[in-house]
């Protein structure tokens, strides 16, 4: 599977473009791995975009060649409104069907081979999946990009049977945003890498994501900062008057984690 991270132009932002090159990292498995779909290899891809906002992953989906037909989708009349306007702007109105639905029920079962979802919560990301279950794990490919809590997050997605491809990191406009391509259908080879990385890692990979923890792709400027973050705060603790002692030590736990992962790449964890 070819994992090459283009710097195309076209998109609002970073973030949005890296969206978009894990679903063509995940579109590409699909046309020349052992996962194949009928006629993928023609390009007749569907792809859902689960959170739509104003449309712009959509439209780069069918721009770049990555999906032949895109459903957008959006539980806000206002977002989705723009999302047509700007579809209709493109010419791409024939290609991009817009739909007023939160989650998966606004898709049929088996309708799409892949879906993103971004721009909210892990929490809320975790309900999606859990009630458009049926749906959801029909997706050959799923790129997510959960916003807050990563961890428990990403424990969800292994409990829940979808195994990590990829996983990015990129830091825009100070914050730092961690999307990934899963799957709930792996291929032997897939499923078996995965086990490897997961016992090799154990429960660092919830923390930071396997993936990077083996290869790094920005983890390493991400821990730096975290570490920098975690220490300037358990500092500030220890001058109150009352310290809070459990914050403390839950600081100090995180900083010895940061370190762990840190040294992942050469220790062999």
């Amino acid at each position: 599977m070819d994992g090459t991270v283009g710097n195309r132009k076209g998109l609002a932002s970073a973030r949005m473009q890296q969206l978009v090159d894990l679903a063509a990292v995940g579109a590409a498995r699909l046309r020349t791995g052992t996962e194949a779909l009928a006629g993928a290899g023609t390009g007749a891809m569907r792809i859902a975009d689960i959170g739509c906002d104003h449309g712009f992953v959509s439209l780069e989906l069918i721009r770049e060649g990555i999906a032949e037909h895109v459903i957008a989708s959006d539980l806000r009349e206002g977002p989705l409104e723009r999302a047509k306007e700007h579809i209709a702007q493109a010419g791409l109105s024939d290609r991009i069907e817009t739909r007023l639905a939160g989650g998966f029920s606004g898709l049929a079962s088996g309708e799409c081979d892949g879906c993103v979802i971004a721009g909210m919560g892990g929490a809320l990301m975790e309900r999606i999946l859990t009630e458009g279950e049926e749906t959801a794990k029909q997706m050959r490919f799923l790129v997510l990009q959960p916003q807050s809590e990563l961890a428990h997050f990403r424990r969800f997605l292994k409990e829940n049977g979808y195994v990590l491809l990829r996983s990015e990191v990129l830091c825009e406009e100070g914050k730092w945003y961690f999307p990934m391509l899963v799957t709930p259908l792996p291929s032997a080879e897939e499923a078996e890498q995965a086990m490897r990385r997961q016992s090799r890692y154990g429960d660092l990979c919830f923390s930071y994501g396997e993936d990077l923890l083996e290869e790094d792709r920005g983890l390493q400027e991400y821990l730096k900062w975290e570490r920098t973050e975690l220490a300037g705060l358990q500092e500030s603790l220890k001058k109150l008057a009352d310290p809070p002692l459990e914050r403390i030590r839950e600081l100090e736990q995180a900083l010895e984690l940061n370190q762990k992962a840190a040294g992942a790449p050469e220790d062999g964890i």
